[in-house]
């Protein structure tokens, strides 16, 4: 498994677990904490497919939390942040066949 993928990987685990650990009660129903529980799932299960991901739902995700929580400060903002820019480099690795 090539760092990129791990990165990818361990940046939306941390996520999902902060989801659970801030947020149990919100995953159980439907709304903002799990829409954005279920994208990052999703980003997992494309990842260990080794297909690209639309680094866009990761901004729409940090922007729903943001409306939902008004807590810009909050360390999944920057999680969610970093994971964007990780994701870009992971599809031009998928993009350009280095799956290494």
């Amino acid at each position: 498994m090539n760092d990129g993928v791990l990165a990818v990987k361990i940046k939306c685990q941390e996520i999902l677990e902060d989801l659970k650990t801030y947020y149990p009660g919100q995953l159980k129903y439907n709304g903002t904490m799990k829409m954005i529980y279920k994208q990052f799932e999703l980003a997992l299960v494309k990842v260990d497919q080794r297909k690209t991901l639309d680094v866009h739902f990761v901004s729409s995700c940090v922007r729903m939390f943001v409306d939902d929580t008004a807590d810009y400060m909050h360390p999944l903002v920057g999680k969610m942040e970093k994971t964007a820019e990780l994701i870009e480099l992971y599809n031009k690795r998928v993009r350009g066949g280095n799956n290494e």
